[in-house]
């Protein structure tokens, strides 16, 4: 988990889009034949927007009820020039 908030991170700090950025990350998590899932939230004043917001975004099974299930947890802030965007990533993995 701290691989993806880390490029999360890295690009949303080169004033990226976060769409882009989470579809290119979920393109990756892919090719990793271990991943059952992955969530990914972002917070903050994504896009430059006045009204800050969240946006959660997930991709397989992840779930954070069940106890048995092995979960990787990862959070990070990135500075930008309209203010800080907070990164949560869960991975769920075999």
């Amino acid at each position: 988990a701290d691989l993806f908030a880390n490029y999360l991170s890295t690009q949303l700090g080169k004033n990226r889009s976060y769409r882009q950025v989470l579809r290119k990350v979920f393109q990756k998590a892919k090719k990793f034949s271990f991943l059952k899932g992955i969530r990914i939230a972002c917070s903050g004043r994504l896009g430059g927007v006045e009204l800050a917001k969240t946006e959660v975004k997930k991709m397989g099974q992840t779930s954070l009820n069940i106890f048995a299930e092995k979960i990787d947890y990862s959070s990070t802030k990135v500075s930008t020039k309209f203010g800080i965007i907070g990164i949560k990533v869960w991975v769920c993995y075999i």
